[in-house]
């Protein structure tokens, strides 16, 4: 595992430390055929290619149920945010950009001499914003959709949690 990867690997716990409010976590190795307390559940997380196991006693299951469920609210509430920011930029940035590029493209055809050189800058920047509206959505898109993996995630373990 390289250095990168177990950044993101303490990032991630990071993360799920701080939306459920504990305290900072460790990954301890727990021996194979280690039975849990009784009338707890067990809670398997999936960070990169670590598998962390979480112990919640009977009492407790409410409260995190309630935690995991608000966090999957905001994880929701993120990824509508990324899906309106995506569409906005393939609105303005695409249509934009569309709207500059295409009459300078016909007017380049008909154009001669100096002018010919400002249209096809001005078609060029058309192209350009288009190009990059269209990315920038579909880079909008790809959190969007992480954000909605990461609640469902969050609500099944919320799931666990009954």
């Amino acid at each position: 595992m390289s250095g990168s990867d177990k950044g993101k690997e303490s990032r991630a716990l990071d993360l799920i430390r701080t939306e459920l409010g504990l305290p900072p976590l460790s990954q301890i190795g727990v021996p194979d055929g280690t039975v849990p307390p009784a009338g707890s559940t067990a809670v398997t997380f999936y960070v990169g290619d670590a598998e962390i196991t979480v112990w919640v006693p009977e009492p407790a299951k409410p409260v995190y149920r309630q935690k995991f469920t608000e966090a999957a609210r905001r994880e929701t509430r993120r990824a509508a945010e990324a899906g309106n920011a995506a569409n906005t930029s393939q609105l303005v940035g695409g249509g934009s950009g569309i709207a500059i590029a295409a009459p300078g493209l016909i007017a380049l055809l008909s154009a001669t001499g100096p002018v010919s050189i400002a249209l096809l800058a001005v078609t060029v920047a058309g192209v350009i914003m288009a190009g990059a509206g269209f990315l920038a959505g579909h880079w909008m898109n790809k959190k969007k959709f992480a954000h909605e993996e990461t609640a469902d995630r969050l609500l099944e373990y919320a799931e666990v949690m009954k």
